[in-house]
């Protein structure tokens, strides 16, 4: 989870500042409802998730051979 309470604001004037894909549609209620359900279980007013991908090499050819299908 990501803190994002200091720039939850300037989070939402980027995406107002996308007007011909929101036409009258305002996201702020739903973007700090969310914010706010996700901020709640780490004790903070406004979170993002993330989810971090660790990839890896594979050094073991036989690792690296596609699975054979029958």
């Amino acid at each position: 989870m990501v803190d994002i309470t200091e720039v939850f604001g300037r989070k939402l004037a980027a995406l107002r500042a996308h007007a011909s894909q929101l036409t009258d549609w305002d996201p702020e209620e739903p973007m700090r409802t969310r914010a706010a359900q996700l901020g709640s279980r780490v004790d903070r007013p406004l979170c993002e998730a993330f989810t971090v991908l660790r990839l890896r090499e594979l050094h073991d050819a036989a690792l690296a051979e596609p699975a054979a299908t029958d």
